[in-house]
């Protein structure tokens, strides 16, 4: 009996554990010089949580991030960004508007790998849930 319920509780603390990242197919902004811009998962839906990476080539920084709408006013969106390595990373939302097919603007103040401020601007769509 003991050996049960030891089996049992293994079996529920197993369950409990941290689940298998899944893989999320993200869309591909922009990818030019060693710079890749993705967000996912795809479609990319208001209202949902959305991931941002963006790959820069050695010697590269991000030092900010923002999004503003361009077919509606939606303000300016400041994102929190997280370094790892050559790839920085944050999570997410856009509100829903009346645009069904809403047009957005990443902006990225990055650092080049010779030390000088480079802005890249890079547009992308988002549509209401199903």
């Amino acid at each position: 009996m003991k050996a049960i319920f030891v089996f049992v509780s293994v079996m529920v603390l197993a369950a409990c554990g941290p689940a298998e990242k899944q893989s999320v197919r993200q869309v591909v902004l922009y990818q030019h010089d060693g710079i890749t811009v993705r967000v996912g998962p795809e479609p990319l839906l208001v209202e949902q949580v959305l991931q941002l990476d963006v790959q820069l080539p050695a010697g590269a920084s991000l030092k900010k991030a923002e999004i503003v709408g361009l077919s509606m006013a939606m303000g300016l969106i400041p994102l929190r960004i997280e370094a790892r390595n050559r790839s920085y990373q944050s999570e997410f939302v856009l509100g829903a508007c009346a645009d069904p097919h809403m047009q957005w603007q990443l902006q990225l103040s990055l650092i080049d790998a010779a030390g000088m401020p480079l802005r890249l601007d890079v547009p992308f769509y988002t549509s209401w849930p199903k």
